[in-house]
């Protein structure tokens, strides 16, 4: 047991390491990594996300050649962490296809595209928890520019449909059913995607609390704006008792957007 718990410890502090590393990259230097750096590495016969994992691990100060566990650090996060993404399995999404976002600010809000440079890190899926406690962010990169809607406040991103929402709402979406009651709206994401099902009679979306000035708007359809409606009702006792699924949108900063000390070199 004493061994065991040792064990326990070991990982724990594993996880704190690698987020903190990561946060750090992803906070300060996220478009560290450029495109030269790339293929002089994969010029030797690997794959891009294992020479991105290289070239973090020695920014780091990782030794994964003849310190031991910085080896074993690599092999049991880095291989599992970082992911090349095809733009175009997310250019070709509905959302992106039919939602068209203008370029709107009022007051300290700003509703426009932000963009992901070639080879720029970014969370792009929710923390894979193994058996043994370990837990592995998943970092994504394209290898072209990658443009996404975005929402800033005071010149900050606070609503986003990146790939990591996306797919972190695929489960959901495929789940929702019937009558589908959401609590909050953000970029109209999940409300669009439900009500483009065959097998969903409505979509609710209670967007009650933070006022958003600004909503994407699909041109030339005669549904057009009809998120941005639906986002104004408030659903009654009724509505709500009547709903099959309920689905809550909520902005909650991701871990390793979070500050940290240091920086990379």
């Amino acid at each position: 047991m004493e061994h065991d718990h040792e064990i326990d410890e070991k990982i724990k502090r594993d996880n704190y390491k690698v987020f903190d590393w990561l946060s750090n990259y992803l906070n300060n230097a996220p478009d560290f990594i450029g495109k030269e750096e790339i293929d002089e590495i994969v010029g030797a016969g690997v794959s891009s996300e294992y020479a991105f994992a290289v070239i973090l691990a020695a920014a780091f100060g990782l030794d994964i050649v003849d310190n031991p566990i910085d080896k074993a650090v690599f092999h049991n996060y880095f291989n599992k962490i970082f992911h090349k993404l095809e733009a175009s399995e997310y250019a070709n999404n509905p959302y992106y296809q039919n939602i068209k976002i203008p370029r709107i600010q009022i007051g300290n809000s700003e509703l426009k595209y932000e963009k992901y440079k070639p080879f720029e890190g970014f969370v792009s899926n929710d923390i894979i928890r193994t058996t043994e406690g370990r837990q592995i962010p998943q970092v994504g990169f394209f290898e072209t520019e990658f443009h996404f809607p975005a929402v800033l406040e005071n010149g900050r991103i606070w609503m986003t449909i990146t790939p990591n929402e996306i797919e972190t709402m695929k489960e959901p979406i495929e789940q929702a059913f019937g009558k589908v009651l959401t609590f909050g709206l953000g970029l109209g994401y999940y409300a669009y995607m439900v009500s483009e099902k065959d097998n969903v009679d409505s979509v609710t979306p209670n967007r009650s609390g933070h006022e958003t000035p600004v909503g994407p708007a699909r041109a030339e359809d005669p549904g057009a704006n009809a998120v941005s409606e639906a986002a104004k009702a408030v659903p009654t006792e009724s509505e709500v008792a009547g709903s099959v699924g309920i689905y809550t949108v909520l902005f909650i900063p991701n871990p390793l957007c979070l500050q940290s000390e240091g920086s990379v070199h």
